[in-house]
């Protein structure tokens, strides 16, 4: 844990360099959870501000969970191209 607090320290004092914000109300924290290892929820400190710990949360349209399960991604893409028609589109498509 002590080289991702590193990181993120490194990243905000970057960020500020060059006048920039990391929005903390947007920043969170989720730890790839290995069978090997028992769980111990991530503190990372943005000065005296602890981020929020995620076990899930969404990236680019993907969901990313800390099990690395993919079934609610999946399932949510498929519900995404379902509400748009995608699978009538996809019938009428001659072969």
């Amino acid at each position: 844990m002590a080289d991702a607090q590193l990181l993120f320290s490194h990243l905000l004092d970057a960020a500020a360099r060059f006048g920039l914000t990391v929005s903390l109300k947007k920043s969170g924290v989720t730890l790839k959870t290995s069978s090997q290892l028992t769980y111990t929820p991530p503190i990372i400190m943005a000065g005296d501000i602890a981020l929020l710990i995620a076990e899930k949360f969404c990236y680019l349209g993907s969901i990313l969970s800390s099990d690395a399960n993919v079934d609610n991604d999946i399932s949510a893409h498929i519900a995404s191209g379902a509400g748009s028609g995608m699978a009538g589109r996809a019938a009428a498509i001659p072969i």
